[in-house]
C-alpha cells in the first residue's frame, strides 16, 4: 500500500491542528496563552485517556482527531496551555494518584518564603 511521504502527512496534520486550534478560539481558555506550539487539546469533563487508547486501538490518526473537535460543537473540548492543562490534571486527578496529586497540591498552595 502506498503512503504519502512523512513531510507531507506531517504539513497536513499541522494543518489540521492548527484549523483546530482556531476553532476553539486560538488561546488558552484559562490564561490566554495564544503560541500554538505549547496548546493543548482538553477534555472538559475529563475522559481524554479512554478516547486517546479507543482512537490508537482503531487506528484512526490525527486527522480524524482534529475533523472531530471541530466538527464538535457541544463545548467538549477546550484549549488549554500546557502548564494550565498540567494544573487541571493535578487538580481533577487525572491520570495521577489521589496521593501525589494532594502533595503537589498542597506544595503549590503554600506560601512561598522569598
Amino acid at each position: 500500500m502506498w503512503k504519502q511521504p512523512r513531510p507531507y502527512r506531517n504539513l497536513l496534520s499541522l494543518r489540521w491542528r492548527l484549523a483546530a486550534i482556531a476553532a476553539l478560539g486560538n488561546k488558552c481558555s484559562k490564561c490566554g496563552f495564544s503560541d500554538p506550539r505549547a496548546l493543548c487539546f482538553d477534555h472538559v469533563n475529563g475522559g481524554g485517556r479512554k478516547e486517546r487508547a479507543a482512537r490508537l486501538a482503531g487506528n484512526n490518526g490525527g486527522d480524524k482527531y482534529y475533523k472531530n473537535i471541530i466538527n464538535n460543537g457541544s463545548g467538549k473540548f477546550q484549549i488549554l496551555c500546557a502548564n494550565c492543562n498540567q494544573i487541571k490534571r493535578y487538580e481533577n486527578y487525572e491520570g495521577v494518584s489521589h496521593e501525589v496529586a494532594t502533595a503537589i497540591n498542597e506544595i503549590a498552595n503554600a506560601p512561598r518564603i522569598r
